[in-house]
């Protein structure tokens, strides 16, 4: 009789081996392009359902507004290398696999500089004129090219029914972030045992599939030994 890890691999073979109709670094290098190009539905339809639940088309797009005329002149100048997949754990491959990226893309600071010399602004984008100042930032960048970046990212997709899913765990990110700042904000106030308990409270959140929370958890823990 095959072990539960033994009777798991043909599963996970046929999660890896692209079974569900498209292979999951094809859907992916579809959600990165949507992404950065400004397509924001199409690429939040390619969320796994929680992250939908966290965040409606609407705020999904409402997030990606707010970061500002470099932040998307440079998102629409960005190449994507994406790694094979591998079993995000070959004990459960429902858990899905995770995607690695290495984004290339404009230095921030140098494309803010050349944004701001060339059409003498850099900073946050009207909303009824956003898609043509973007791509007049991001025409700018393409032809006064700007030293480039490697940024590291991983991806963790999830197989469903329809198809994969990208799980990036926004529940799990904002909760994270709302307790880092109520520590924050009861250091400010002086008030040790308000940061304790939002510390503890953030060390014990599931990690998300992109990491911020484990970063934030490995400077809670930090935090945690400075306090009396």
């Amino acid at each position: 009789m095959l072990s539960p890890r033994a009777a798991a691999r043909p599963a996970l073979l046929m999660v890896l081996s692209g079974c569900l109709h498209e292979r999951p670094e094809t859907v992916l290098g579809r959600y990165l392009r949507a992404e950065s190009d400004g397509r924001y539905e199409a690429a939040w339809q390619l969320l796994d359902p929680a992250d939908r639940a966290a965040r409606p088309l609407e705020a999904y797009a409402a997030d990606h507004a707010r970061a500002g005329l470099v932040w998307l002149a440079v998102a629409r100048q960005t190449e994507f290398d994406l790694a094979e997949p591998a079993p995000a754990d070959p004990a459960r491959p429902e858990a899905g696999v995770i995607v690695e990226v290495v984004a290339r893309h404009p230095q921030m600071r140098a494309a803010a500089d050349t944004l701001y010399k060339a059409l003498g602004v850099a900073g946050d984008v009207p909303v009824e004129d956003a898609n043509v100042r973007v791509e007049e930032a991001a025409q700018v960048l393409q032809a006064m090219p700007v030293a480039t970046v490697d940024e590291r990212i991983r991806y963790v997709l999830r197989p469903e029914d329809r198809g994969w899913n990208i799980w990036i765990g926004l529940a799990e990110q904002d909760a994270a972030v709302a307790l880092a700042a109520r520590a924050g904000r009861a250091q400010a106030q002086g008030d040790a045992a308000a940061e304790r308990a939002a510390l503890e409270a953030l060390l014990a959140l599931p990690p998300d599939g992109q990491g911020t929370v484990t970063m934030l958890q490995t400077d809670a823990k930090e935090r945690l030994k400075a306090l009396p």
